[in-house]
């Protein structure tokens, strides 16, 4: 008997049987019935890749693996087992063959949008984020209302720096399906790296409402608020994160990092050994680890502890910030190359402005200072006679700050010695930039 024989004597009710076990979630009692059905017809395609299916969702992988095999070695183009076989070698690790399954399913059926997702989901991981998006644009040409290629190719897109294009992705995600918590925090994402913290709570406080179990969402409010000067409403929301899921290691960093502001640092060290313990290769984690038991004068694995750092750090790993490494190491080589790591990270070169002209020739040379402290701290106190010293036949001074308006004695001396104070501390980053390239400032502090 032929396959296409065997195909067609293999009844719609045979079938119907099986996929209504699957559906109901009866793997075993499906997987049963398949091997019975395998006895009578042997190499139908079909069947193997159903049996991979409900092995797949018991979570024995390698046993779908290779049923799916066997379905694509009965029949080559089959679109739907090729991308099976995708999706469970994508859960393996193995994104390599995952990869190759998922394009040999888009290329059997160029209308498969969900190998087209799939093939986006995978490129993404390997880090080729053009043809990631490429991929997702392929996936909502098809099915424009793909609410979830939407979100990801926003996440594509976040990861490309191109943050307005992202922005609309989400945007667009939600526009489809208003209760897609994934993409409210997300937007949320979007505007507490621009420094629009009033927005970010104000989708990350969605996100919560339609899932109230959203761990990251509880852990992006938190360092919402925490910028906002909000500590203690910021940690309850990293705690919330942690009560949802103990094996956080994000929150756990995160309510590290209060304490270590709070000074608290025997608490802030068992925050960090335990997401140091879920996630060793966190970045940074090392770095904070290290940094708490030094003030806290735990030497113990002191001289291997710092050789695993120089390591690291010589292996481009983003280990630790350039400030703790100063108490650390004393190699001005290292700390260099620790920066660089740091800024290339946390501050890579962004398209989100225009490209910036010459100004015309002012009347005097306008300077701009930035900071959050225009307030009784340290940088107010050694700067704020520099302000008041400056020329004002050759210099205008502007004073941009972006942290709280305290109205206390160092606050107050400083408005009075500059020609121009700016309160931007609710402008989002770029917000800013655009007013101060409006002010056409010369120079910027």
């Amino acid at each position: 008997m032929s396959k296409s024989d065997q195909n067609s004597a293999l009844s719609r009710e045979q079938i119907e049987v099986v996929y209504e076990l699957y559906k109901n979630g009866q793997f075993k009692e499906a997987i049963s019935q398949i091997k019975a059905l395998n006895e009578i017809y042997p190499n139908v395609p079909l069947l193997f890749n159903l049996i991979g299916a409900c092995y797949k969702s018991l979570g024995e992988l390698d046993g779908a693996v290779n049923m799916f095999k066997t379905a694509v070695s009965l029949k080559h183009d089959y679109g739907e087992a090729h991308k099976n076989l995708g999706t469970t070698l994508k859960e393996l690790g193995r994104l390599d063959e995952s990869l190759e399954s998922f394009v040999n399913a888009t290329e059997i059926d160029p209308g498969f949008v969900d190998a087209h997702y799939n093939l986006g989901n995978t490129l993404k991981e390997l880090n080729r984020l053009d043809e990631s998006v490429k991929s997702y644009e392929r996936a909502i040409a098809i099915n424009p209302e793909f609410a979830q290629a939407h979100n990801n190719l926003g996440n594509v897109q976040k990861d490309l720096n191109q943050l307005d294009d992202a922005l609309k992705s989400y945007e667009r995600a939600i526009a489809i399906n208003p209760e897609f918590s994934l993409a409210h925090n997300n937007i949320g994402f979007i505007f507490m790296g621009q420094g629009n913290m009033n927005a970010a709570i104000e989708y990350f406080e969605k996100a919560i409402s339609l899932n109230p179990e959203y761990a990251d969402a509880y852990n992006n409010l938190g360092g919402a608020l925490i910028a906002q000067g909000k500590v203690k409403d910021g940690a309850n929301n990293y705690q919330k994160a942690i009560d949802i899921n103990p094996n956080f290691a994000d929150a756990h960093k995160s309510l590290g990092n209060i304490f270590r502001k709070l000074k608290q640092r025997d608490k802030a060290l068992i925050c960090f050994e335990r997401a140091h313990a879920i996630d060793p290769n966190m970045n940074y984690i090392f770095g904070s680890l290290l940094s708490s038991k030094m003030h806290l004068c735990q030497w113990d694995e002191l001289s291997s502890q710092l050789q695993e750092l120089r390591t690291r750090i010589n292996n481009n790993e983003k280990v630790i910030g350039s400030f703790p490494l100063m108490g650390l190491i004393d190699d001005p080589s290292l700390q260099k190359k620790a920066s660089e790591i740091f800024v290339n990270h946390h501050y890579p070169k962004s398209h989100t402005l225009p490209k910036l002209t010459r100004y015309s020739k002012h009347p005097k040379i306008r300077i701009g200072y930035f900071s959050a402290d225009f307030k009784i701290h340290p940088t107010a106190f050694l700067t704020a006679e520099l302000y008041e010293l400056h020329d004002r036949e050759e210099f205008e001074i502007h004073a941009f700050s972006f942290g709280p308006d305290t109205n206390d004695e160092m606050n107050l001396r400083i408005k009075a010695g500059v020609d121009h104070f700016h309160d931007v501390r609710e402008m989002s980053h770029k917000d800013v930039a655009i007013f101060a390239r409006s002010l056409e400032i010369d120079i910027a502090v």
